[in-house]
């Protein structure tokens, strides 16, 4: 365990040291807009190419049964894992270079996603089981349809959080670390958190940005291990998930409402995300920690509480208050 950390560790700081020489080779930018995009000078998008080049080699040790069965269980799983991981990689790519309509890729994932849950079915949600019920509901015909619709979901949850410096990553290491308080994956995710702390220096100077390419590797895997954990140790309670991933898809559903009623397309990006009102009004490092804390704050509260609504209604109240509060207060 520690000679892999330990050599994940060196490779990335041979990656991060040369990221201009790698940035100038991959050449895909973020450039600042005054309109949406307030940075001063362009910025490499080099934090998919870099996720994906640890996958790549994660996925070859698990090939020479570097890890056991820590995170894969057959040659099989490691090629769907692979496959899937590189579409989406690709996906944000052409995104980030040549910035994609919302319903193309929405069909391209959609489509993968239902490829996918047709060769793996742990992947698939067949049913809930909450914390507060004894019986499990089955989804049976609409098993994969809602699979589908909660990636989808998710993912267009998690890249409306990547708009301040650090905010994905931060939040990312959270659930990361859950998944290894939980025994679930735990060398694959404690390498994923050391990247992302390289990144997160990185992305905390404006030197590089996560981009669409690592905002889809990221929100898959997330939502990816979630379901496997979920369906085959039957690690987390549905209820338990859902909480974890609660702000981001009420903040997505808050800006879908808002959109449509603009006549605007709802996945169409703007600046009245719930950071984008703080900032306003407030530091980057003040907005960066409230936002924290409103995606913790949930999974936290159902630690102690042990109570689903209760949590609920008051990550609930807790959310919109800051949106009234920091909308319309100017001090």
């Amino acid at each position: 365990m520690i000679n892999i950390l330990f050599f994940t560790f060196l490779i990335n700081l041979l990656i991060f040291l040369n990221y201009s020489r790698i940035a100038r080779i991959y050449n895909v930018y973020d450039i600042p807009d005054d309109v949406r995009k307030y940075h001063k000078n362009r910025v490499p998008l080099l934090g998919g190419l870099i996720i994906y080049f640890n996958l790549f080699a994660f996925i070859i040790f698990s090939y020479l049964d570097f890890f056991g069965n820590l995170i894969f269980q057959s040659k099989n799983e490691i090629n769907l894992f692979f496959i899937s991981v590189s579409l989406l990689f690709i996906l944000g790519f052409l995104d980030d270079k040549y910035n994609v309509s919302a319903n193309k890729k929405l069909l391209i994932l959609s489509i993968s996603i239902y490829l996918l849950s047709l060769t793996d079915s742990n992947i698939i949600i067949s049913n809930l089981n909450f914390s507060f019920s004894e019986s499990k509901i089955f989804l049976n015909i609409f098993s994969i349809p809602i699979t589908i619709l909660c990636f989808l979901l998710f993912i267009n949850a998690y890249n409306m959080l990547d708009g301040i410096n650090c905010q994905a990553a931060f939040y990312t290491i959270f659930i990361f670390l859950i998944f290894i308080l939980n025994k679930v994956n735990y060398v694959f995710f404690s390498n994923l958190i050391i990247i992302l702390l390289f990144f997160s220096w990185f992305n905390f100077k404006n030197k590089m940005f996560l981009g669409n390419s690592g905002s889809l590797l990221l929100s898959y895997i997330i939502g990816f291990f979630f379901i496997k954990s979920y369906n085959v140790n039957s690690t987390f309670y549905t209820d338990e998930i859902f909480l974890i991933m609660m702000i981001p898809g009420i903040e997505l559903l808050r800006l879908a409402i808002l959109r449509i009623l603009n006549k605007k397309h709802p996945f169409k990006a703007d600046r009245n995300h719930i950071h984008h009102i703080i900032i306003s009004r407030k530091p980057l490092l003040f907005t960066f920690l409230i936002i924290q804390i409103l995606l913790t704050l949930p999974f936290i509260l159902f630690k102690y509480f042990n109570n689903f609504f209760l949590v609920f209604f008051l990550s609930l109240a807790i959310y919109f208050a800051c949106i009234y509060y920091y909308s319309f207060n100017k001090n």
